[in-house]
């Protein structure tokens, strides 16, 4: 008999639902199990609430990193999180108490973080002598076949949890290596050496995602779901470097971000190349709109238009490629391009990145350049412009994606030490906590910083945003905000929350234009933004 959910029953909005829960678990699961190695747990036991600010002083932890675990836990509704004087206290709530006591069901997955995170590229053999039996270890504990998973069933979200980051792991390195793009399940000979693939054979048959033929293995209607939802899981699982550091970012230096040998120019926080695979579904739909906004842009008279576009963080140049065909094939500006010339730009602080450009857009022919850029000294970037080939970079249209969130903090020049916060993001620079006004006013003189030169033209940015803990934890599954404030947090990146962002923004006198706005979802769940930012 085949194992397969009752599809007719279950909706596809409880099975995104479900995959929402797996991708919070990630990050949960490593923040937790790395708190209560360290008994942290224990200071609840004896006071309901605690300051994080009192509770890394006990605990000689790092508190910028310590206040980002302790927000995951706030979004899951495990704990109560409350400011006083832009200082974040925690409670233990009901829900969190029910939690601690069922940790042994994630018994053994800090084992799992740890030799999974190079996965894609060596055998579990060669990661250290562990074999299929690590796996098939956890498979009898997840016995949840039901799709929908309760809000206030926190036995249920925490199985959830654990399927997530062991199937995530495994669906994401099989993914990358082509071995999901049809329904039939082959994996290479060389993974029986050390159990595995016996091993995944299992768990999803366990799971009813698959079921065996006389070949090999098929996915069933449910693991279908999942099957073609692998890059899904790409960028929470991409972090799993972070995630097995925690216990040094937490009670150690907490420099492991920054710390890498000089001869090594990668990052070595974040596995990239499946980072950009997994993200690259999702941008399609962010790019669509971006579309849009370009083709008016360049529909205009031709005497209004800007001379090219500035894409800062150009990564490979495939964005501005994209763009480029698009003003060609689409606006009135590519049926003049012989006498009125597009010129792109890419910048970008790696030049590994910029060679990359170069190749792309040299193969495909365009005008380009390309240039060494600090998204956090666009000063510094229209110099180098101006002075090496004549381009004003106020006169260009600059794009971006996902990058100011990235930048590198700076402490702030203004005072912000009366500034109220709007926020309520949990952040940090090298272990330091960075308070939320800080990081607001930060944000202000980076977006400062910018107007000279998108007054004119504009900057089309595609950013992330957080959302507060309260209204997570009231909307577990319809959101997998605990993974990107887990991945973000822990790296020293600032997603603030869309509000917030667009405060800011009018507040360093930036309009952003209503028609080209875009949230997605488009809820108070939002997630990423669109704007067209102008001067006033």
């Amino acid at each position: 008999m085949i194992p397969v959910l009752n599809m007719n029953m279950t909706t596809p909005k409880a099975l995104r639902s479900r995959l929402f829960t797996h991708l919070e678990g990630i990050p949960l699961i490593a923040s937790v199990l790395a708190l209560h190695d360290h008994d942290v747990f224990d200071i609840f036991k004896q006071q309901d609430c605690v300051s994080i600010k009192n509770l890394a002083a006990r605990l000689d932890a790092n508190e910028g990193y310590l206040n980002v675990s302790f927000r995951l836990m706030a979004s899951q509704g495990w704990m109560h999180r409350e400011f006083k004087h832009d200082s974040p206290h925690y409670c233990m709530t009901a829900k969190g108490r029910k939690a601690l006591r069922n940790l042994e069901v994630w018994n053994g997955l800090e084992d799992w973080i740890r030799v999974t995170k190079d996965l894609r590229h060596f055998t579990l053999e060669e990661l250290g002598g562990l074999d299929g039996d690590m796996l098939c270890r956890h498979i009898s504990s997840l016995t949840l076949h039901e799709a929908t998973i309760s809000i206030d069933d926190v036995e249920q979200q925490m199985l959830a949890h654990k399927e997530g980051l062991i199937c995530g792991v495994l669906l994401v390195n099989l993914g990358m290596k082509g071995l999901l793009d049809t329904p039939e399940l082959h994996l290479p000979e060389e993974w029986g050496a050390v159990g595995l693939d016996g091993a995944t054979y299992a768990l999803w048959e366990h799971l009813g995602w698959i079921f065996p033929t006389a070949q090999s293995y098929r996915f069933t209607e449910l693991g279908d779901f999942y099957r073609k939802r692998a890059a899904a899981y790409g960028v929470t699982v991409s972090y799993l470097q972070t995630f097995s550091w925690l216990p040094k970012l937490l009670f150690g230096a907490g420099d492991q971000l920054w710390n890498k040998p000089a001869d090594v120019v990668d990052e070595i926080h974040v596995d990239r190349t499946m980072n950009v695979w997994g993200s690259g579904g999702a941008h399609g739909t962010y790019f669509n709109k971006i579309d849009e906004v370009v083709i008016e842009i360049f529909n205009q008279p031709l005497d209004q238009q800007p001379r090219g576009i500035c894409d800062m963080g150009c990564g490979n140049g495939a964005l501005l490629e994209h763009l480029y065909d698009v003003v060609k094939n689409h606006t009135l500006r590519g049926e003049h391009l012989d006498d009125h010339p597009l010129l792109v730009v890419g910048a970008d602080f790696n030049n590994a990145a910029l060679v990359a450009t170069a190749e792309t857009l040299g193969a495909a022919g365009l005008d380009f350049h390309c240039v060494h850029g600090d998204i956090g000294d666009p000063a510094e970037l229209a110099h180098t412009l101006r002075s090496e080939f004549d381009v004003e970079l106020a006169n260009m249209l600059n794009v971006r994606s996902f990058l100011d969130h990235n930048r590198i903090f700076v402490e702030p020049k203004g005072n912000f030490s009366q500034r109220e916060p709007l926020g309520t993001g949990a952040y940090a620079f090298r272990g330091r906590r960075v308070s939320c006004a800080e990081v607001e006013q930060n944000l202000l003189e980076h977006l400062s910083s910018w107007k000279p030169y998108i007054e004119k033209y504009g900057l089309l940015v595609i950013e992330l945003h957080t959302i507060r803990p309260s209204v997570a934890s009231e909307n577990l599954g319809r959101t997998s905000i605990t993974a990107y404030d887990g991945t973000h947090g822990y790296t020293d990146q600032y997603i603030v929350e869309l509000d917030v962002f667009q405060a800011i923004a009018e507040e360093a006198g930036l309009h952003s234009v209503e028609r080209f706005r875009s949230r997605f979802p488009d809820s108070d769940l939002a997630t990423v933004s669109i704007h067209l930012l102008r001067g006033k």
